[in-house]
């Protein structure tokens, strides 16, 4: 391996990140991971802008829906 380069990491959450989904217009990401949040940053600044709280157990995947606006949060 010649080249290696790191492109992300997992300081999204204080556990593992389980999934990342970017939203349809390219303005936001949303994480899930395994403290059972889903979080939404602003893609540019990388910035948390919400937390969505509620489950119990780990979030295993977020998915924006292909035609609506990101959440509020």
């Amino acid at each position: 391996m010649k080249d290696l380069r790191i492109n992300g990491s997992q300081l999204g959450d204080n556990r593992p990140l389980s999934s990342v989904c970017h939203s349809p217009d390219g303005k936001n990401a949303a994480t899930s991971s395994w403290t059972g949040f889903a979080k939404i940053w602003d893609a540019k600044s990388l910035e948390n802008i919400g937390t969505l709280k509620g489950h119990n157990d780990r979030v295993t995947c977020v998915a924006y829906h292909p035609r609506e606006d990101p959440p509020l949060v």
